[in-house]
């Protein structure tokens, strides 16, 4: 999906046992989501489900290809992720 200017993002992670969520975004083939590569946009503790609705201002960055990332770790440890990959194209299409 190719996006410029303001972007809505809403997402959610449902899980009996989901205790911690993270809402993280890169430039694609970071080789990390921890910062610098990667800038958090919301991060938090739940009890059960997470939902986020924020809006993502791609003026200033560089056209080309970035990753968001929604991972989730439950009350057992054990973790997973949904990456969905974007396109900027604030200064020319794609």
């Amino acid at each position: 999906q190719v996006v410029r200017g303001r972007v809505s993002v809403v997402c959610a992670a449902a899980s009996l046992g989901l205790v911690k969520y993270t809402l993280a975004w890169r430039e694609a083939g970071a080789a990390s989501w921890d910062r610098p590569q990667a800038q958090v946009i919301e991060s938090g503790s739940v009890g059960g489900a997470a939902s986020v609705a924020t809006v993502w201002v791609t003026d200033g960055l560089r056209d080309g290809p970035y990753e968001f990332r929604l991972w989730g770790m439950d009350s057992l440890g054990v973790s997973g992720s949904v990456v969905v990959p974007l396109t900027v194209a604030n200064r020319r299409s794609f």
